[in-house]
């Protein structure tokens, strides 16, 4: 219950039963981005009885972990004599055990050591940014640190213009260009992302999707008579100011009634991808290009 507020919130947890759904079902919840949410919260019960190809498909994922998904995995009674397979599973989930507590005070420690300064608003960046990875977590703060040598303060802003989006830095890029109405950068951007396997089209349509609902809440306050200037991040669903400042400076590029046409590219889009014939990619490029022009 605690696990499912903390990570799933209002919006609720995916919940899978092992001894019921396939291993593509699972593959798929944990490979996806809902429409609206900046990360899928994934329930796997009765992890005792799954089948042998839904055991391949868990060591599969936990090869290549999605960063933005939060998965529980939960066993009734114990395994028994663990197969090799179910071994291999359970070291990999123990090296990466972390709770969100631990990571700050990682953040903390090494930056009392250091001698910087870092923000609130960055450290829970860079906690969803690691996402659980220690190692990852230590190396961008080395990084960070290096950056921002000469300063001694490390903000949210240079988490974005340093290290992108975790394992898949791309993903804001395309997102930014699309903002831009950049056609030739978005197509470029498209064309790159393919590269990495763990990014999925449906997760970079819903970091879009969570971003043009924001920009409809800030045409809501500004009818409302809200200056722009008094609209925080808070009242658009997002986390970080830096978000929405820069929601403010692409709205221009946005009128409220290309916005609204441009969500309903989104939910044609995400049923394109979920059951379209073709490859991904092309799809979402093919989709996305006509919103812009």
């Amino acid at each position: 219950m605690e696990w499912g507020l903390l990570w799933g919130g209002e919006d609720g947890v995916t919940d899978i039963s092992a001894a019921d759904a396939g291993a593509s079902m699972f593959t798929n919840e944990v490979r996806s981005l809902p429409m609206w949410r900046d990360v899928q919260v994934v329930r796997l019960r009765h992890a005792d009885q799954s089948s042998p190809e839904m055991v391949q498909a868990i060591a599969a994922y936990l090869d290549s972990p999605s960063e933005k998904t939060a998965l529980l995995i939960e066993f009734v009674g114990n395994l028994g004599r663990p197969s090799a397979a179910w071994k291999n599973i359970l070291g990999r989930i123990k090296s990466r055990g972390c709770t969100p507590r631990s990571a700050r005070d990682l953040i903390r420690e090494k930056a009392d050591g250091a001698g910087f300064t870092i923000k609130p608003e960055a450290v829970s960046a860079l906690e969803d940014w690691a996402s659980g990875d220690f190692g990852k977590l230590a190396s961008a703060i080395d990084l960070l640190f290096v950056y921002k040598a000469e300063e001694g303060v490390i903000a949210a802003e240079d988490l974005e213009r340093l290290l992108g989006a975790g394992g898949a830095p791309r993903q804001w890029d395309v997102q930014d260009a699309f903002l831009k109405k950049d056609k030739r950068t978005f197509v470029h951007l498209v064309h790159l992302i393919q590269r990495d396997g763990d990014a999925v089209p449906l997760a970079v349509l819903g970091m879009m999707a969570k971003q043009f609902r924001a920009l409809l809440l800030f045409y809501s306050h500004r009818a409302r008579g809200v200056p722009v200037q008094g609209i925080t991040a808070k009242m658009l669903g997002l986390n970080y100011d830096w978000q929405a400042r820069k929601l403010k400076d692409t709205a221009g590029r946005w009128p409220e009634s290309r916005v609204r046409e441009t969500i309903g590219r989104f939910y044609d889009l995400d049923l394109a991808l979920k059951g379209a014939p073709g490859e991904p990619w092309a799809i979402f490029e093919r989709h996305l290009l006509h919103a812009i022009a």
